[in-house]
This record gives structure tokens, C-alpha cells and sequence, in this order.
């Protein structure tokens, strides 16, 4: 169970931010209010918290994005010359 997903906020968000979280998503009912009231026991809790954010850290949607190139005007793929001493046949 990630309580961030559950609670729909961020890794770092604040108490007032988790609090605010539990009613929008008790009003969503999106998920059950006992899994929603284990998620703000979690996140409220700085050791719990301190877990999930440790596990929780990658998301899947951040290992999809494509980064951002630091040099747009270098090709996509690097161009390796081929060597050449390695055709001769013996």
C-alpha cells in the first residue's frame, strides 16, 4: 500500500497537506476510509513516514519521463568510429 497514491500527495508533502488530503479523499471515496485512515496514521507518523518514503521513492511515472538533454543541439545517439586494425584476416 503507497499511502502517498492513496492520499494523492507528494513525497515531501506537509501535516496540513495530509490533512487537507484525508478529507478530499474521504469525499472521493476513491478508497475505503479505513485504508485512507491507515495512510494518514502512516504519514502522520514520522518514522512510518520516514519508511514509505525510503520505499516509496520511485514511481513508475518518473521512470517514464524522458529527460530533458542538457545539450539539445548534440545528436540523440552517440556516433562511434569504427576501428579498423580488427578487418585484417589472418
Amino acid at each position: 500500500m503507497n499511502p502517498f497514491k492513496i492520499l494523492n500527495v507528494s513525497i515531501d508533502a506537509s501535516q496540513r497537506e495530509i490533512i487537507q488530503a484525508v478529507t478530499k479523499a474521504m469525499r472521493e471515496r476513491k478508497h475505503s476510509s479505513h485504508d485512507i485512515a491507515i495512510a494518514q496514521k502512516e504519514l502522520l507518523s514520522p518514522i512510518s513516514r520516514a519508511v514509505h518514503q525510503f520505499v516509496h521513492f520511485i514511481t513508475i511515472d518518473s521512470l517514464q519521463k524522458k529527460p530533458k538533454r542538457k545539450f539539445p543541439e548534440m545528436p540523440e545517439t552517440h556516433t562511434f568510429k569504427r576501428l579498423t586494425i580488427f578487418d585484417r584476416s589472418v
